[in-house]
């Protein structure tokens, strides 16, 4: 469900790890999840990866808030 696909990217699981260990180990201020379209997506996968992604990077970023010094 992208426009511009790329073989050879980062595998799902790849991507939860590094996102996982950026949000415990940077400050972020932002975070852009892009190349999702959904007319290339009739079965929702990629949105359902992007979501995925996402709600990983938040609950690692705001479950670390609590642990701070």
């Amino acid at each position: 469900g992208t426009s511009t696909p790329v073989p050879g990217g980062l595998g799902f699981e790849e991507t939860l790890d590094l996102l996982t260990a950026v949000a415990g180990r940077r400050r972020c201020v932002g975070f852009d999840l892009v190349e999702i379209n959904p007319r290339r997506d009739p079965q929702d996968l990629t949105v359902a990866v992007g979501l995925e992604l996402l709600l990983t990077f938040l609950g690692s970023r705001f479950s670390q808030e609590g642990s701070a010094p």
